[in-house]
């Protein structure tokens, strides 16, 4: 019966970090010894913010990102996405009078709420690489994550219906060794 606890308190402690942050706690803050850099990539982001789960036609997303002349975009359904991102549809301010988009998107490593294949998809259509299994990465909150968000609008202004979309820069949570840290 111990090791069954054990075994449970460990997994749940490994995955209630993320349900705590993607459920409208603060998201993850850069780690120490961690460093933001670039590239700064920005991004469009259109999605329905209505949980798909026994609707095949909610839940659907597009990002498309732009790097100095090079674009790439993906298109996919938001299985991935916390009920966080999704339990309020398209609000744009939280009932605290906070900006719901903000809660919602900033600091969050983009493959909580995005496929991380459609994450790697998404960055090699601009020549980045990244590896979604990289346990390192992963289970430290690093790789890209968005940095700021504006111009977010729900069309049309109805919560039940609407569709949100917004502008956004993403940058990249990396780690820093001593003297091997990458610069912007």
């Amino acid at each position: 019966m111990t090791r069954k606890l054990l075994i449970l308190t460990l997994t749940m402690l490994m995955i209630m970090p993320q349900v705590v942050f993607a459920s409208g706690g603060n998201n993850p803050p850069i780690q120490a010894g961690d460093k933001l850099v670039g590239p700064r990539l920005h991004a469009t982001i259109v999605m329905d913010p209505h949980n798909p789960l026994g609707e095949p036609n909610k839940g659907w997303a597009t990002v498309r990102i732009q790097w100095k002349q090079n674009y790439s975009a993906v298109v996919f359904q938001n299985f991935e996405a916390s009920n966080f991102l999704l339990e309020k549809g398209c609000r744009l301010v939280d009932d605290d009078g906070a900006d719901l988009t903000q809660k919602r998107f900033v600091d969050a490593p983009l493959y909580w709420w995005i496929p991380p294949d459609t994450v790697k998809t998404l960055l090699s259509g601009v020549g980045i690489v990244f590896d979604p299994t990289d346990a390192n990465v992963i289970n430290n909150y690093r790789g890209p994550r968005i940095t700021s968000v504006d111009n977010a609008v729900c069309t049309p202004e109805d919560p039940a219906v609407g569709t949100l979309s917004f502008d956004s820069i993403i940058e990249f949570v990396v780690a820093c060794t001593g003297k091997k840290c990458p610069t912007n």
